[in-house]
């Protein structure tokens, strides 16, 4: 393999949470070097079926560039959207254990960020925004991130990872940064309310309990319950605590009145167009309850701007990566992290958005790219072994 090809496409993954102009630029720079190496088989996959996957997902997506309301600014966000398969095809290529590595030192960078701003209370004003979704500069996703909670998007899919990578891994160094990275990442987090990262957080612990003992599960679930027996309505406040109950009123009246009934009525198949929620929304609604910048969900924004074509093909892609992850778990343990990563940001996704935060999707899509990813490229893939079944 090409040394600086390696170096450059680590680099780039390190500066997605960081500074995506950068992380772009090195991007795309390792994308050369390798297609000039491998050519076609840069984009060759194992599976014929998951080939035929990620080709559907590119064709529906385009598809809703043609029928979209606003074909200039979809034709951008399509371009953007391309990214997404150039760092799933570009992870693919790269040892595992190296990506996992880059994501913590990226992630920890960011925390350590977020946690002056905390600790100084130094809020930059210095926000250049890219396509008016997330804010290009030097702090990456930590500049707003009060705002955009962009770091409990990024933090439930590089946890999973972390944690993981620190049960296995040997090295010292590396074993003190990723304890580092947990304790700052999560420290960071208290500003940012994230009720949806909690859930997640909970409903992963849970299913890995249940994976190792199903009475451990079942312990902890009742652990949790108890409160709620003991006051059943400690819940909703806390919900309404953390979000506020116009939040939530707020979305499912986005989600049922708007999302499913206009785009079924408007453009079933293809949705309004990639990158068209925002204007679709002041365009088709009067309701003012309706959230006019994204749905606060990962699944009704696919929906709402891929159409039923793109939701069914963007959904198999991720689902077979999960499977494909739950499946090797024994053969490699990064696997175990792969797959609760992937999990993370579905569970998460079914009150939040993450594919029009490009870092966040770009992050998402290393993921999945290391679902996919061959075993012959991660060295040392058998120094440990974890077992959850």
């Amino acid at each position: 393999m090409n040394k600086i090809a390696e170096r450059s496409g680590l680099l780039s993954i390190l500066l997605i949470p960081i500074s995506l102009p950068l992380a772009v630029i090195t991007l795309f720079s390792s994308f050369v070097l390798f297609l000039k190496e491998k050519r076609r088989s840069f984009f060759m996959l194992n599976s014929k079926m998951l080939s035929i996957i990620i080709l559907s997902v590119i064709f529906s997506v385009f598809l809703s560039v043609v029928f979209s309301i606003n074909k200039s600014k979809s034709a951008l966000s399509f371009f953007v959207f391309i990214l997404y398969f150039l760092v799933l095809f570009l992870v693919k290529e790269l040892n595992k254990e190296k990506v996992i590595k880059a994501l913590i030192l990226g992630s920890l960078s960011a925390s350590l960020f977020a946690f002056s701003q905390i600790i100084f209370n130094f809020i930059p004003n210095i926000k250049l925004e890219f396509l008016g979704k997330i804010p290009l500069s030097i702090g990456g996703m930590a500049i707003g991130f009060q705002k955009n909670n962009s770091l409990p998007r990024l933090f439930v899919m590089v946890f999973p990872l972390s944690i993981v990578f620190l049960k296995h891994e040997k090295n010292t160094y590396w074993r003190y940064l990723s304890i580092c990275f947990l304790i700052i990442a999560t420290i960071a987090l208290i500003p940012t309310k994230p009720f949806g990262a909690i859930l997640a957080f909970l409903i992963l612990f849970l299913i890995f309990l249940f994976l190792k003992d199903w009475r451990f599960g079942l312990g902890f679930m009742l652990l949790i319950l108890i409160p709620v027996f003991i006051k059943p309505d400690i819940l909703g406040e806390f919900m309404e605590s953390v979000t506020g109950y116009s939040s939530i009123a707020a979305r499912i009246n986005t989600w049922i009145n708007f999302v499913l009934q206009v785009v079924l009525e408007k453009n079933f198949f293809t949705g309004f167009g990639i990158g068209c929620y925002t204007q679709a929304a002041k365009t088709f609604t009067t309701n003012i309850s309706v959230m006019k910048n994204h749905p606060h969900s990962l699944y009704f924004y696919i929906l709402a701007e891929t159409g039923i074509l793109g939701f069914i093909s963007i959904f198999s892609l991720i689902f077979t990566t999960l499977f494909i992850s739950f499946k090797n778990r024994e053969k490699n343990y990064l696997y175990i992290g792969i797959f609760f990563a992937i999990l993370g940001f579905l569970l998460e996704g079914l009150i939040t958005s993450y594919l029009e935060y490009i870092p966040i999707g770009m992050i998402a899509f290393s993921v999945l790219g290391l679902a996919i990813q061959k075993n012959k490229n991660s060295e040392g893939i058998n120094r440990g072994e974890a077992k959850v079944s």
